[in-house]
């Protein structure tokens, strides 16, 4: 028999199994779905060798499975079952080679959108299509890796995916996605700036993340670099935010590449935007940087929509528990 593990499992397994370095091969062809089981002996029988204690503590040490039968919907003090009586799209499962499935990059999206908010499957549509991933038993939480996925990937699987669980949110989620994000603060400072005003955002001009820029002759010599990253760029506008986090300042040199960047971005003339988690979580700062980059780029903001409203406030608690709770429902 076969077992194919529910997203809970399946997103910490491409958050801290997955090589960082590598990008998920094609997706493998799904068996038919009676060779699957989730009773207790396949699944000890099936359990990896990455289902250690420590891991299972990050999902109140159980291992999640699929039932795609309902009468076969058993649970144990070893695993979950969540039943699944649908069809399953194309690219759903990742073969681990041993019998065993996680659901695939695209159908842990999915599987977000059918038991999570919308800011919630925002978010973690950026982790997939970012540069990082969580690692809760990571210093700072995250890791840096290779995208697992795209918008191009994302937006395909869901178009599969018509009549499922999950599949209205997730096309409302895919307008808002991003590239590139390189961690937890800079998907939320993006979020909380240029999401619509009715789903708590200030509808700002969406930046480029991590975008490169070419320093000049000045600059290179202050970076020590020809090209350096900005965290959030507006290039048609000379604008550049970087978030100053609490662990990057103090490991391998780190804060001062960091301001090496920052004065080689001044150098060249860019209004440079330095943030701190504290900022992000306090409205009224966020809220000015706001303004200034809607002044900057010529965005018109309505007033009526500033300041704590119902939308913002639900958005910002999402989002700071979905950072503090390492990409998971508190």
């Amino acid at each position: 028999m076969l077992i194919a593990f529910d997203y809970k499992t399946s997103r910490w397994f491409w958050r801290i199994v997955y090589p960082v370095t590598r990008v998920p091969k094609k997706a493998a062809p799904t068996p038919p779905l009676d060779w699957f089981s989730c009773n207790m002996s396949s699944v000890r029988k099936l359990a990896p060798s990455w289902a250690t204690p420590e891991f299972l503590s990050l999902e109140g040490e159980k291992l999640h499975v699929l039932a795609f039968d309902r009468n076969d919907r058993r649970s144990s003090k070893v695993h979950e079952a969540r039943a699944w009586p649908h069809r399953i799209p194309d690219g759903s499962f990742f073969d681990l080679g041993t019998g065993a499935y996680v659901a695939s990059p695209e159908f842990c999206f999915l599987l977000t959108a059918a038991t999570h908010s919308l800011a919630e499957t925002i978010a973690y549509g950026d982790e997939l299509c970012g540069i990082y991933s969580f690692d809760p038993f990571k210093k700072r939480g995250m890791n840096q890796r290779l995208a697992l996925t795209s918008m191009r990937k994302i937006e395909k699987y869901v178009a599969g995916a018509q009549g499922l669980p999950g599949y209205r949110q997730a096309k409302r989620a895919i307008p808002h996605l991003v590239s590139h994000s390189a961690s937890p603060m800079e998907t939320t400072c993006e979020m909380l700036a240029c999401l619509p005003y009715r789903l708590g955002g200030y509808y700002l001009i969406e930046p480029e993340l991590n975008h490169p820029i070419k320093l000049t002759k000045a600059a290179a010599r202050i970076a020590q670099k020809s090209t350096c990253y900005a965290d959030l760029c507006w290039p048609d506008y000379d604008m550049v935010i970087e978030y100053q986090g609490k662990y990057d300042h103090t490991e391998d040199g780190a804060y001062d590449q960091d301001r090496a960047r920052v004065n080689a971005f001044k150098e060249m003339g860019l209004d440079v935007l330095e943030i701190t988690n504290e900022q992000v979580e306090n409205l009224s700062v966020f809220e000015q940087l706001v303004m200034h980059i809607a002044r900057k780029t010529g965005k018109v903001l309505d007033e009526s929509k500033l300041g704590p409203t119902p939308q913002r406030a639900t958005l910002r608690k999402e989002l700071i528990a979905w950072k503090r709770n390492y990409g998971r429902r508190a």
